[in-house]
């Protein structure tokens, strides 16, 4: 009950309207749902790497984004580009984030019986399901969402996504 208070306390003072408590609930609900059994998504291999994804990163800045722009401290004109744009960032960011976690957690996760994503899938494939796919849809959505902010941004991303080939580059030939 604590926590969840503290949780809920910025409520009191940011706007609520459908869509915030709407989205409130969905987070807390996906949080429940990836933790507590019987559901424990967690233990249901990619759907719990969604489900992580989407509670802690997603959601949670689509909300910030929301009650911002309802409190009219947002000076964006394009409001829905900046909300999907950074839905998606945030989504692979978190896929991204849950990952590693679970690369990291995994003796742990073997030792204790509980199957994750990586546990099922081996630690080699979901390291170059990230390097393939992942990563660089972090780092593209990311990208889209600079360009919605502002020319100065994208290109400042642009300028990452050129180190981060290089980077691939110059690891593929061991230097």
């Amino acid at each position: 009950l604590l926590f969840l208070s503290i949780a809920l306390a910025p409520w009191y003072y940011f706007p609520k309207t459908v869509y915030t408590l709407s989205l409130l609930s969905i987070e807390l609900l996906l949080f429940v749902l990836y933790s507590v059994s019987p559901f424990r998504f967690k233990e249901r291999g990619f759907l719990g790497v969604i489900t992580d994804s989407l509670y802690a990163h997603a959601i949670p800045a689509l909300l910030a984004l929301t009650a911002f722009d309802q409190n009219g401290e947002l000076p964006f004109n394009t409001i829905r580009g900046l909300s999907i744009t950074l839905l998606l960032w945030q989504f692979f960011l978190g896929i991204r984030n849950i990952l590693f976690h679970q690369i990291a957690d995994s003796k742990n996760d073997i030792k204790s019986g509980i199957k994750t994503f990586v546990t099922s899938t081996s630690i080699p494939k979901t390291e170059l399901l990230l390097k393939k796919l992942f990563i660089p849809l972090e780092v593209i959505s990311f990208s889209l969402f600079c360009l919605i902010l502002s020319l100065t941004y994208f290109l400042m991303s642009l300028t990452l996504l050129a180190i981060y080939i290089l980077y691939l580059f110059y690891q593929r030939k061991g230097y």
